[in-house]
């Protein structure tokens, strides 16, 4: 072979110009020695830069070191040799490479930390009752009530303590008598939902949790991409649910004051272990796609991707606002100024406001009040868990887009699953109030005059909102014609 740049002649299978040293031209890799295209940037077999003034001599030396002998080595590790001005060699590695693998083996350490700690944390799932009875007279007679009620409690204690409050009570101190059942069946409900809902947390946490805890171990091992990321968060996101689900079905506040002398205030809360994990777990979630976004580089913050990007942030701070506002007290009602008094709380909440009211004879219209109250009542609590799944399935899946924000959106069926209940749901509070109210007749109309439904509009109407990102997102895409990315 004869050298473009001196004129000497080579042989056939030489690399370099045995007289000035200089590159000769071939079609082959001067690291792997495999056959490339005319042309090619980098070699597709080993990924050297064939650009680079890459010095590959076997056994030869260059001022003493060893060059041909690590060449082979350096290209399995993303480097090549390059001459720098001076004609010396020197690794130059590939920056991008590392950097991606780096992030990613931070991105999968943080999800395997998430499904360890939600694993662990969800023991610990419980609601914390405060109860504060003060006087203005005299603060030495204020009584502090505080109570528990941990996922655990769901499985025995409730259904003992309900026993030992309803043993005080006999089918006679009701008329008529039939209301003893119809009062025992609303004591017993929101026990039954919740000991549905602690089991379901736990089975769900474990199950999908020891899965991604196993996959994520197996991709920083092995290096295989299995979806453990997805499953961490996935196993997250049924904590938070069944969580705000608990919340969900004692959640009340009041406060009301007796002629300035007498003062109570009642909260209900998640504990604080709950609320660590969902703090905590929500970091370690964030961090994960943080990582994974990142080890994109500056393809997932491109011009074309940072409008989907910015729409889907938005669309995930929407969705969280109504899972905890849903969660909350979504009715509240204000008495007159003059009583200094309020009170909020979840539509579950009625049931333990009917109960009272079946201990006296009442007519037919307000029995069918008092069962409207009780069926929309129950419907909405349904509702609500049935918002939290899947807001908190919508939410993973919206992580997931966060990675490749020129994806297909995949949440179009949630999105509009979940509008669809947070309204039913708002609309089965209003009836369940309203048959409440029913029940005391004149005086329960003007009671409604007081009672509002901040919360549950406020759910409704972000839900849409949250759903009409969803469908920007859908259009956009189409509109780009773009192929879908992958999931985490």
């Amino acid at each position: 072979m004869i050298c473009k740049n001196c004129g000497e002649l080579n042989l056939p299978e030489a690399r370099y110009c045995k007289n000035c040293g200089k590159k000769l031209l071939d079609d082959r890799c001067p690291v792997c020695g495999a056959k490339v295209d005319d042309g090619a940037r980098f070699c597709i077999y080993c990924g050297a830069d064939l650009k680079a003034d890459v010095q590959w001599q076997t056994g030869a030396a260059d001022n003493g070191n060893d060059v041909g002998g690590v060449a082979a080595e350096n290209a399995k590790s993303g480097s090549v040799i390059q001459e720098d001005n001076n004609g010396r060699a020197e690794n130059v590695e590939k920056t991008g490479s590392t950097y991606k693998k780096v992030m990613g083996i931070i991105s999968v350490s943080l999800g395997f930390a998430l499904a360890i700690f939600t694993t662990i944390f969800v023991f610990l799932v419980g609601l914390r009752e405060n109860a504060l009875v003060a006087s203005t007279a005299n603060a030495s007679s204020n009584v502090n009530i505080s109570k528990n009620y941990y996922t655990y409690y769901f499985f025995g204690e409730v259904y003992k303590d309900l026993k030992q409050s309803l043993s005080a009570l006999t089918p006679s101190v009701f008329e008529p008598e039939t209301n003893y059942k119809a009062y025992k069946t609303l004591s017993y409900l929101p026990a039954v939902f919740g000991t549905v809902i602690s089991a379901v947390l736990f089975l769900a946490v474990l199950s999908v949790g020891i899965t991604a805890i196993v996959k994520c171990a197996k991709k920083l091992t092995s290096g295989e991409d299995n979806g453990g990321i997805k499953l961490a968060i996935i196993t997250y996101a049924v904590y938070l649910a069944g969580a705000l689900s608990l919340l969900a079905l004692y959640n009340a506040n009041a406060y009301g004051e007796a002629s300035g002398a007498l003062g109570i205030k009642g909260e209900m809360y998640l504990s604080g272990a709950t609320m660590a994990g969902i703090i905590v777990g929500g970091v370690l979630a964030l961090g994960s796609i943080g990582c994974a976004v990142a080890a994109r580089g500056k393809e997932a913050f491109s011009p074309s991707n940072i409008p989907p990007f910015v729409i889907n942030v938005v669309k995930i701070i929407l969705v969280l606002v109504v899972l905890f506002l849903s969660a909350g007290a979504v009715i509240t009602i204000q008495i007159p100024d003059s009583a200094n008094s309020n009170a909020s709380f979840s539509a579950m909440y009625i049931l333990s406001v009917i109960k009272p009211l079946l201990a006296s004879d009442f007519s037919a219209e307000q029995a069918a009040a008092v069962n409207i109250a009780t069926v929309f009542a129950c419907l909405s609590y349904a509702a609500t868990v049935a918002g939290l799944v899947v807001g908190a399935i919508w939410v993973v899946k919206s992580l997931s887009g966060l990675k490749n924000a020129s994806g297909k959106p995949r949440g179009l069926v949630l999105a509009i699953c979940f509008a669809v209940i947070e309204i039913f749901n708002m609309i089965c509070i209003i009836v369940a109030v309203k048959g409440y109210c029913d029940f005391y007749g004149e005086s329960g109309r003007q009671m409604s005059d007081l009672i509002g439904y901040p919360s549950a509009i406020a759910c409704a109407v972000l839900g849409v909102l949250a759903t009409a990102a969803e469908i920007a997102l859908t259009v956009m895409h189409n509109l780009n014609g773009k192929e879908p990315g992958k999931a985490l």
